[in-house]
């Protein structure tokens, strides 16, 4: 049986790291998996990365300038993180080792598979997996819908972009819709959260839908003596440590501010001072917590890792949305509780009294009081075990594997084949986005100067692209410069 997982990246980010010890898992477990990537960092030799697409440099171009000023220099105070269209598309399906697959397994594929590049892997014949990392494959263009519940209905009047005139997201899921009422596939979902939620939307609630956590090599991530694991940081014993991951902190849906205002509550428990120990980029820490943070930077060798989580007396981690956190499984699986709010997957692995608290969410007061419960009653300490067994019974490599095989030999065994060609989304939406990238060009009076550089420059490009060899463009309302 041989699994070619596909994805944007292998390394970088959360999703691809994800993906990645699934790769490494079911290796071990014997399966023939490879994984093909847009971007390739690791040295693993089962893991391809997908060559350019011929002549695509003009529209990999084009949705570029889409992206930079049709959705980021478009976009609302209610949410700042990804947002993109399906535009992209590298021909996957022509490729060999994707035509000699038995099952094809979907990642986080933004920039790199388009939605006529999704049927066209489905229209090869072979059962097609889609493992969720976000909300992406089943909303207008945002990763995570911010509280928004129009994915629901019709993505109209998104809320997440300033300027849509030509509901570019609305286009975006009725065609996602199409696509996957003509299709049949699997969706796997890390939490039972993300399982729900993509049952219950109109895009997927016709797929078949299975609940598997992603894995973490227990191996790499186990419980370390607080001292020895102390000491390997250069950090000497006396206070309380709570760690949270400092990368991307200007990102609002990770509840960083709710951190600052928690810590202001939280600054000694039992007559020792309380410290924060910051693992990843803290270019964007606040002076208010600055002097109680101790830095460990960003970190890539899994010992030092599981050091400090070792070294925590728990992980804070108030994300107002999110699927299986990386970090949850890593501080489980080195006997770390965790202290957050009750969204997402989180409520799968922190419960009550075995493994950390959680609180609703956005209640800083009920947040900081879980931080002093917690310190205070020496069950930073007695949790340990438990944690570390739920980490074990949900997201072990053996188990993982073996979640996978079944499914993949059920999938072989019932499948019948796709027998329709290919359809052409993609030209429909490209109609409408490069409607709203031209609307976005025009000079407008809110614009700083240099906005205004940008735009035009913006604007000399597109002409480039759109008339390569020099044309003058046709009469419109649009000025050229």
């Amino acid at each position: 049986m041989k699994v070619v997982s596909i994805g944007t990246y292998d390394r970088l980010g959360g999703a691809a790291r994800a993906a990645f010890r699934q790769h490494e898992a079911l290796r071990l477990a014997g399966v023939d998996h490879w994984m093909l990537v847009g971007k390739k960092s690791s040295r693993d030799p089962f893991v391809v990365e997908a060559p350019p697409m011929r002549q695509s440099y003009i529209r990999s171009r084009k949705a570029e300038l889409i992206r930079q000023f049709g959705i980021d220099r478009n976009r609302t105070p209610l949410s700042d993180t990804w947002f993109s269209f399906p535009l992209r598309d590298n021909g996957l399906a022509a490729l060999d080792i994707l035509r000699s697959a038995d099952i094809i397994n979907v990642h986080w594929c933004s920039a790199l598979l388009s939605l006529t590049g999704l049927d066209e892997l489905c229209a090869l014949g072979k059962p097609i997996v889609l493992t969720l990392h976000d909300q992406w494959a089943f909303t207008g263009g945002c990763h995570y819908s911010a509280g928004c519940e129009g994915f629901r209905k019709d993505c109209s009047s998104c809320p997440q972009l300033a300027v849509d005139p030509f509901h570019v997201p609305a286009t975006v899921l009725r065609l996602r819709q199409e696509l996957t009422r003509a299709r049949r596939g699997t969706v796997v979902s890390p939490s039972r959260w993300m399982c729900r939620t993509a049952c219950e939307s109109p895009v997927l609630a016709g797929w078949r839908h299975e609940h598997i956590p992603m894995p973490l090599d227990m191996e790499a991530f186990k419980p370390q003596p607080r001292e020895t694991a102390l000491a390997h940081l250069g950090l000497k014993p006396g206070p309380w440590r709570i760690l949270f991951v400092a990368d991307r902190v200007a990102e609002r849906r990770k509840g960083f501010q709710d951190l600052v205002e928690a810590a202001a509550l939280v600054t000694s428990v039992a007559d020792r001072p309380v410290h924060f120990l910051a693992m990843g980029q803290h270019s964007e820490l606040s002076s208010e917590l600055a002097p109680r943070v101790e830095f460990v930077g960003s970190l890539s060798d899994d010992e030092k890792i599981a050091a400090t989580y070792s070294a925590s007396d728990c992980l804070l981690l108030p994300s107002h949305e999110d699927n299986l956190p990386n970090t949850m499984t890593e501080a489980l699986a080195c006997g770390t509780p965790v202290v957050g709010y009750d969204i997402g997957g989180l409520p799968d692995l922190i419960r009550p009294g075995e493994s950390g608290t959680l609180v609703p969410k956005g209640d800083i007061q009920s947040l900081a009081q879980a931080l002093i419960n917690l310190l205070s009653s020496g069950e930073t300490e007695s949790l340990r075990p438990a944690c570390r067994r739920i980490a074990e019974e949900n997201c072990s490599y053996p188990g993982h594997a073996r979640r996978c095989i079944d499914l993949y030999e059920n999938l072989l065994a019932t499948h019948t084949p796709a027998t329709s060609p290919p359809v052409d989304y993609d030209a429909r939406l490209w109609d409408e986005s490069i409607k709203l990238l031209l609307h976005r060009l025009e000079l407008r009076s809110e614009f700083s100067e240099t906005d205004k550089q940008t735009i035009i420059a913006g604007r000399l490009e597109i002409a480039r692209l759109f008339y390569p060899n020099g044309a003058a463009p046709l009469p419109n309302r649009w000025i050229w410069i």
